[in-house]
């Protein structure tokens, strides 16, 4: 027979432990609230775990990482990418009454990475990209999809074979084209 040790409160001292254990371990992950913008306190090296839901990003600070736990961004308005980013696993999404508008636009002289992320526009044919990539930006996209709509990524500045906007290994449905002046490796179409 085991005898439990109580607590003050007539809770055994080991399901205490494990839930106490359990909280510090939820609690250092750090999830940005549902719902609110992203606040860049840091000159640089900002780092953001969005919970399931965010409104457009407003990106100014140098060399921000922003990952996704099932994120859902919606553009009511176009997130800015202001300043080199990298993103994990954040679908970005154009909402219905917004149809000529791109969820994400990365500025001039700025780069931005994204893994695994999911771009999805949800008007069924529109002419209007979804990304957008100022004159002189640059992007990766890796093992992403592009769903919905008529043009994934438009560059804004670059030959096709420039090199300054690259998705490898992302895969697109129900989408005409993914990108303009845009190198592909390996993508499924």
């Amino acid at each position: 027979m085991e005898i439990l040790e109580l607590d003050a409160d007539g809770i055994p001292l080991q399901n205490r432990m494990i839930r106490d254990s359990l909280a510090d371990k939820v609690d250092g992950l750090d999830i940005h609230p549902e719902g609110q913008p992203v606040e860049e306190d840091e000159t640089e090296f900002n780092a953001f775990n969005l919970s399931s839901e965010c409104p457009p990003l407003q990106l100014s600070k140098p060399y921000t990482l922003v990952s996704g736990n099932g994120t859902f961004v919606q553009a009511d308005k176009t997130s800015d990418i202001g300043e080199d980013a990298m993103f994990h696993g954040v679908s970005f999404s154009t909402v219905e009454d917004k149809p000529n508008i791109a969820a994400l636009k990365i500025a001039a002289d700025k780069r931005a990475i994204f893994v695994g992320c999911t771009f999805h526009r949800l008007e069924s044919m529109n002419t209007t990209e979804i990304v957008t990539v100022e004159d002189g930006g640059q992007a990766i996209f890796i093992g992403c999809l592009f769903v919905g709509g008529t043009l994934g990524v438009k560059n804004l500045g670059g030959a096709p074979d420039a090199g300054n906007v690259i998705l490898i290994g992302c895969s697109k449905r129900e989408m005409v084209i993914f990108g303009d002046h845009v190198t592909l490796v390996n993508c499924l179409s």
